[in-house]
């Protein structure tokens, strides 16, 4: 895990709202790689790069909110999230990296604007 962000996942941290994020920019690749005890997160407007690997096998993550504003999805960054079933994508976001949501076996609901849908994926 980025040590950016032991503060904020240190023990038995299970959802991470805005207000514990609020303010980043990046999030860095593998910054919560394999945090299996993470259930939801809401990524907000100031943060425009999702990492490559960022969130990958966090195999407890259910819900992803990303707010308007980001703008990268990087390679890999939800690759086996196998509990996540739903993700919101905004009409920001303008790339997603190859394999980004594979193996997300449960993933049912991805809510993406129209605008997002032309994304380079």
């Amino acid at each position: 895990m980025n040590e950016d962000f032991k503060k904020y996942v240190e023990g038995s941290l299970v959802d991470v709202d805005r207000d514990m994020v609020d303010g980043i920019t990046d999030i860095r690749e593998y910054a919560f790689y394999q945090y299996s005890a993470l259930k939801s997160i809401i990524i907000p407007y100031t943060t425009t790069n999702i990492g490559d690997y960022s969130f990958s096998e966090c195999s407890n993550l259910e819900r992803v909110s990303i707010e308007a504003g980001t703008t990268n999805i990087g390679v890999e960054a939800f690759i086996n999230c196998t509990n996540l079933t739903e993700i919101n994508i905004p009409s920001s976001v303008t790339s997603v990296g190859s394999s980004a949501f594979s193996g997300c076996s449960s993933l049912t609901n991805i809510d993406m604007s129209k605008k997002a849908e032309n994304a380079k994926f």
